[in-house]
């Protein structure tokens, strides 16, 4: 039961940790630091260059994966179906990208 109440407070302080992190401009040695002081542990870049091709090349082969679903949603389940595949097709190509590129920026 604690870890129901516990959920359900997490999901009701959702919204306004959302606002906050929305309206924070941080620098990201700023955000690094943030991150360190919570975690209370020293983390080290471990990402070698061909974890990082691995890493683009895996989002890459995800999006393909989204892409031929994304016209088959289309044409059974309707437009907004069709919409939805597509904005996740978006948003893992946008989020994997960004990943490499950052890593590939500390190198």
């Amino acid at each position: 039961m604690t870890m129901l109440s516990n959920y359900l407070y997490s999901l009701s302080q959702t919204h306004h940790e959302l606002r906050k992190r929305m309206l924070a401009t941080w620098t990201p040695d700023q955000e690094f630091n943030q991150v360190r002081q919570r975690s209370g542990a020293d983390m080290k870049r471990k990402l070698k260059w061909y974890d990082l091709i691995a890493l683009g090349v895996g989002g890459m082969l995800g999006v393909g994966v989204f892409v031929t679903t994304g016209p088959v949603s289309l044409h059974q389940s309707g437009e907004f179906m069709g919409y939805f595949v597509e904005a996740n097709i978006l948003m893992e190509y946008v989020f994997s990208n960004a990943a490499v590129a950052r890593a590939l920026q500390n190198i």
